[in-house]
């Protein structure tokens, strides 16, 4: 009977540190840290193939999340929480209407352009907009462009200020 009574007891701290571990965290159960909290689309366009897209974005738990979407609202790809560890990653390459490719992510306010470069292929350089602090997004800006190129090239998007030098990013 004692060794039983110790694993409820154990069982019990568990529970009451997950509990804790919750709190800390600003999240009061596992349910409320999942999916994309309040939706706000930050960007309309139409894919080289003519294709409606959009680009929603959300804050939930302290991570942003992006969605490329079809106008409807069908998910193509999205990504939650973005960093700049580079197993993390802070900008995704994926599908997007009708077979194409997309490159987006988050970018410190201070980055006005995203590069993309690769091997054998003149950079492309597109402009980064704000997030929308009013819908709750983080401070900060974002990019999204269709693939400029063919998904077998190994491209790599650096983050610039005004004056084109590299800018650190930062975790959202």
């Amino acid at each position: 009977m004692p060794h039983s009574c110790r694993r409820v007891q154990a069982a019990a701290a568990a529970v009451v540190a997950l509990a804790s571990l919750q709190a800390a965290t600003g999240c009061a159960s596992h349910r409320e840290c999942t999916g994309r909290g309040k939706i706000t689309v930050i960007e309309r366009g139409h894919s080289a193939q003519h294709q409606a897209w959009q680009l929603a974005a959300s804050e939930h738990c302290g991570l942003l999340g992006l969605y490329l979407e079809s106008s409807s609202g069908h998910e193509y790809s999205g990504a939650q929480g973005f960093n700049g560890d580079p197993g993390g990653g802070f900008w995704v390459e994926a599908s997007g209407p009708g077979g194409s490719d997309f490159f987006y992510g988050p970018a410190p306010a201070a980055a006005v352009t995203a590069r993309l470069s690769a091997a054998r292929h003149v950079p492309i350089l597109v402009r980064t907009r704000p997030l929308p602090v009013r819908a709750g997004l983080p401070r900060g800006r974002f990019f999204i462009l269709q693939s400029p190129g063919p998904a077998s090239a190994n491209w790599n998007v650096t983050l610039l200020d005004s004056a084109g030098h590299k800018v650190a990013f930062t975790d959202f």
